[in-house]
């Protein structure tokens, strides 16, 4: 939930990504990418821009189907709060765990 892309100099998309066998493979991998908007390009509204590269890096570069394999929500005007992630926990355990995988 509001996934902190740009922490460490962008160390994930940069480093841990290109090199973890983990995400090798989109066959065995799921990822959920939720980012808010509110707030300046400095902060959260700069973690959704990240998080739409993150989400068309894993497409473009690693095979990953959007809405199969790789998910990415943004909340308009959401936060990155306690309140903001709880309205839409719903859309993450719908999207990881829906009935086709139960």
């Amino acid at each position: 939930m509001s996934s902190s892309l740009w922490w460490d100099d962008q160390h994930f998309q940069l480093q841990l990504l290109p090199s973890s066998a983990a995400i090798a493979n989109s066959s065995t991998s799921t990822i959920y990418i939720d980012a808010g908007t509110s707030g300046s390009l400095g902060g959260e509204a700069q973690c959704a821009v990240y998080s739409q590269e993150m989400f068309k890096y894993l497409q473009e570069e690693k095979d990953f189907e959007a809405d199969e394999s790789v998910y990415l929500y943004i909340d308009v005007g959401g936060r990155h709060n306690e309140a903001s992630w709880g309205s839409r926990f719903h859309i993450v355990m719908e999207a990881l765990y829906s009935s086709k995988t139960v």
